[in-house]
């Protein structure tokens, strides 16, 4: 026979053996609150972050097109551009990374605290 599942306040009363549960309601609709609150912070924190990675996109397909023909010149000046171009194109693909890597670490910190209000639900 399956045990029915407690709600979060049954759960802490009876860990507790307390009636206060008047606190422990109040607690519950603060937590889950500010959890609300981070969510909403991270969202706004993702919707910066996207409009920052299509600024670094457009500046990496900008590097990718954007050869100095002046730096053409001769065998030598190439050879040394070319080091600058490459760099230039490393530097725009980890700028890239590091942005999607903070909208991937913000919605996993918004799919936390989702599963946190849902555990105290």
């Amino acid at each position: 026979m399956a045990v029915a599942k407690k709600t979060f306040i049954e759960r802490v009363v009876s860990f507790l053996k307390n009636d206060d549960d008047a606190k422990i309601r109040k607690f519950q609709k603060r937590a889950i609150q500010k959890l609300k609150e981070t969510i909403r912070a991270k969202e706004s924190t993702i919707e910066t972050l996207e409009y920052k990675l299509q600024d670094a996109l457009e500046a990496q397909e900008e590097a990718v097109v954007n050869i100095d023909v002046t730096q053409l010149e001769n065998v030598d000046a190439m050879d040394n551009y070319i080091a600058i171009y490459i760099n230039n194109q490393k530097e725009a693909s980890e700028k890239i990374e590091v942005i999607e890597y903070k909208i991937q670490e913000a919605r996993e910190s918004i799919e936390r605290a989702n599963a946190y209000i849902k555990k105290l639900s």
